[in-house]
């Protein structure tokens, strides 16, 4: 390490560059690099995999609260699986409109 003078008079040590990487270095290096690069290309594949299998199972989604709010969400979530709404009130044909099941509470 170089050692160098600071403002205030004291030295302070600042590391070396370090050496250039041998030809067997720089070889393992790319070898290392093309490795990473297939592993994150398997990884890519397996994600996709894996949310193909879980889109083709339909989610069975409860909404708890059926007012304006649960409504809205049981609407929105309609197209990702099965949506079941209950609250206090009966809110079957609302349900029925947005395309939920609707089970009073009384019933769970």
């Amino acid at each position: 390490t170089a050692l160098r003078s600071s403002s205030h008079g004291d030295e302070t040590s600042t590391p070396s560059p370090p050496p250039p990487p041998s030809a067997a270095a720089a070889g393992e290096l790319e070898k290392l690099k093309q490795e990473e690069a297939r592993l994150s290309s398997m990884l890519a594949s397996v994600r996709q995999q894996k949310l193909a299998v879980l889109r083709s199972r339909p989610l069975n989604i409860g909404v708890i609260g059926f007012g304006r709010f649960g409504q809205f969400i049981a609407k929105s979530f309609t197209n990702y699986g099965n949506v079941i709404g209950t609250s206090r009130g009966d809110y079957a044909a609302i349900a029925h409109e947005i395309g939920a099941e609707y089970m009073p509470l009384s019933d769970l």
